[in-house]
């Protein structure tokens, strides 16, 4: 039968890894492999005894956009995107990681993120004034994650089983990932024993927990129907100056 994701919106199912049905229509995924990643590995040389053409993580995107006009209404899309567990030398299996565009000035597009199953650590980082501020998060299943304005992201999956996650973002634009590739990685690597390493390309890096990024109005029901109940909600996903406030608003 699969694996039901739990929207009551929409029937969204995973078999697998690599196969997701949305209302008995197959969405086929973005594959990224081992190959893809290897100029942000901590340690590209654990990938000699490795397959380069293995699958790290399957994406699955616009899910639902076909049968629900609200998010092609509200310049949103809804995304699945499964993370394997596995290793690469002492490091945990992630994303390659990316950055967004500006949109509001001075104020780039902001993302919500839902774990709908798994144990992921996102690693989010701003560049500025000579220090990399970095932002850690520990996510499990059932967690709603904000990704901020202005800050790049990492997910990595820390857990046994796969991590699958769920996503809303804003559909008109592309992600900047040079800027990650061009350091070879975020600012930091996150190894066995969830411990973290440094990366030598960048120069003063400040790390601290910000728990605060789960966002507590947003943590009942599913990121699908929750949208689908209330779109106006996520108007801060194209209007980045509203991320203020849903913070003020959550419990700062």
């Amino acid at each position: 039968m699969g694996f039901r994701l739990n929207p009551q919106a929409a029937d969204v199912v995973l078999e697998g890894c690599s196969a997701l049905t949305c209302d008995g229509k197959s969405i086929k995924p973005g594959i990224r492999r081992l190959r893809d990643i290897k100029g942000v590995l901590a340690d590209s040389g654990a990938m000699k005894d490795l397959d380069p053409g293995m699958p790290l993580y399957y994406m699955f995107r616009a899910v639902g956009s076909e049968n629900h006009g609200e998010f092609r209404a509200s310049n949103l899309r809804y995304d699945i995107t499964v993370i394997l567990s596995c290793m690469i030398g002492e490091e945990y299996n992630k994303t390659l990681g990316h950055y967004h565009p500006e949109t509001e000035k001075g104020l780039a597009y902001p993302e919500i993120y839902e774990v709908v199953q798994g144990n992921g650590l996102f690693i989010f980082q701003k560049e500025a004034d000579g220090v990399t501020d970095v932002k850690l998060v520990e996510a499990a299943t059932g967690d709603k994650i904000l990704i901020p304005p202005n800050y790049g992201h990492v997910t990595v999956n820390v857990g046994r089983k796969e991590l699958i996650l769920a996503n809303l973002v804003a559909d008109n634009f592309e992600s900047d990932y040079k800027s990650i590739i061009r350091k070879a990685g975020a600012a930091v690597y996150a190894i066995e024993g969830r411990r973290l390493l440094l990366n030598q390309e960048y120069g003063n890096v400040s790390i601290g927990r910000a728990d605060w990024l789960k966002v507590k109005s947003l943590q009942k029901g599913s990121l699908m129907d929750m949208f689908l109940g209330n779109r106006k909600a996520f108007d801060f996903l194209n209007r980045p100056s509203l991320t203020f406030k849903l913070l003020k608003t959550a419990h700062l």
